[in-house]
Order: structure tokens, then C-alpha cells, then sequence
């Protein structure tokens, strides 16, 4: 048996969490990860064989929406394998 006394209580400094999904936008399919962390986010999206971080991207193109909408919720609450769905930008912001 050991005496504990909580002298701080302990707390969060740092998380990081990486989602991957494949996700169809406009016709284009497009398999991502989104790592997001106490520092920010970045998006990655598997190209040729390898991930590449996608880098100023419009806010039109492809990488755009999906880490506009990562951005806005966590990609897992987007739907389950299968669904299909209207995302407007505009809605968000």
C-alpha cells in the first residue's frame, strides 16, 4: 500500500493524433492523413506511393476541403464507409 499526496495535479502538456480515411471529393479519390497536435495541423495525402504533406493548397482544390473539413470536426464524425454527403464551405465558417 503507498500514501499518495498530490502535491500538482497532473495535465495535459502536449497530445498529437493522426486520422486516415480515403475520401471521394468531386469525383477524385484522395487517401489522407490529418495529424493534428497541440502545435496545429498538417494534411498528408498518399501520391505515387508515398504520403507527401500537401502544402498551400487553395481552399478549392481537393486538399483544401479535406483539411477544411478535418479542421472542422474530427474526420471520423464525418460518416461511416459508404456515406454520401453535400460539404459546403460556406456553412462552416
Amino acid at each position: 500500500m503507498n500514501k499518495i499526496k498530490v502535491i500538482e495535479q497532473a495535465r495535459e502538456v502536449y497530445w498529437a493524433t493522426t486520422y486516415q480515411g480515403k475520401w471521394e471529393v468531386d469525383g477524385e479519390e484522395v487517401e489522407f492523413r490529418y495529424s493534428e497536435d497541440s502545435n496545429g495541423s498538417s494534411l498528408y495525402v498518399f501520391r505515387d506511393g508515398k504520403w507527401e504533406e500537401s502544402l498551400g493548397f487553395g481552399e478549392d482544390s481537393v486538399e483544401g476541403v479535406i483539411h477544411s473539413m478535418c479542421s472542422e470536426m474530427n474526420p471520423g464524425e464525418w460518416g461511416d464507409s459508404g456515406d454520401n454527403f453535400v460539404y459546403d464551405q460556406d456553412e462552416f465558417i
